[in-house]
């Protein structure tokens, strides 16, 4: 397991940073992004799906989970209102990862996917005043 932190103080310092995140995102790959209300982890998620051509994520909150098909396909999922456990994870979420695919998964551990089926990557986002965050990320 690895950890880097990363600060950034406006949107454009965010987009900056996810653009050259996004770069080093694998195919395969489980995104998990934590932090409290109003961090900007789907303003993050929709920013790293921009990258891989996916222009219209938007929040999950109430369907849970969204699949947009493209040349990678991309799972976003949104924990806030329900949790993520591994039977919800094989039920309903292993049988839309379609090769070549990246899962992001707002508000859920790592205890919830199946380490099996590609690398994990988590980014942490902590407020820190004004529009100053702080990104934590860890590989698994």
């Amino acid at each position: 397991m690895t950890f880097k932190s990363h600060f950034v103080t406006n949107e454009a310092q965010t987009d900056v940073f996810v653009s050259k995140l996004a770069e080093l995102i694998k195919p395969q790959t489980i995104i998990l992004l934590n932090g409290d209300i109003g961090t900007g982890k789907t303003y993050v998620s929709s920013k790293i799906a921009n990258h891989f051509g996916i222009n219209n994520l938007s929040s999950a909150s109430f369907q849970r989970v969204n699949l947009h098909v493209g040349d990678i396909n991309m799972v976003h999922c949104d924990f806030y209102r329900k949790t993520c456990d591994y039977d919800f994870f094989c039920n309903e979420i292993e049988p839309l990862l379609l090769d070549p695919w990246i899962l992001l998964m707002e508000w859920t551990s790592f205890e919830c996917v199946i380490p099996e089926v590609g690398q994990i990557m988590e980014l942490f986002i902590n407020h820190k005043g004004g529009s100053k965050r702080e990104i934590r990320i860890t590989h698994y």
